[in-house]
């Protein structure tokens, strides 16, 4: 019986660890809501973001050499995506949202 509980817990939190990674695959899987060039760095937009928006943001670097900073809101769940990339001098900005999300500050980094 302890066994089968192990089993039935050890399958419920990879659940959650597998749905917790589709939330912020499926957000930054949606269409951009806006992208905004900007004549900063990718490295100093990122790095903004994160700055601003401490106990939110998590910073990830994707395949492709992207920025990609996952803005998360009370409950842990990804609310806005910025992806970050070099463009020419300056880099774009894509950015996603999937719920709303109080006292973000954002604007000021691009």
């Amino acid at each position: 019986m302890k066994n089968l509980i192990s089993t039935l817990n050890a399958s419920l939190l990879g659940a959650i660890a597998l749905g917790g990674c589709a939330s912020t695959q499926t957000v930054l899987s949606t269409d951009t809501d806006e992208s905004v060039k900007s004549s900063k760095s990718a490295d100093a937009v990122a790095l903004c973001l994160v700055d601003r928006n401490r106990s939110k943001a998590e910073r990830i670097s994707s395949v492709d050499g992207d920025q990609v900073v996952l803005l998360k809101n009370g409950y842990n769940a990804v609310a806005m995506t910025f992806t970050v990339s070099q463009d020419g001098d300056g880099s774009r900005v894509n950015i996603r949202r999937q719920f709303p999300i109080v006292g973000v500050k954002h604007r000021q980094c691009y």
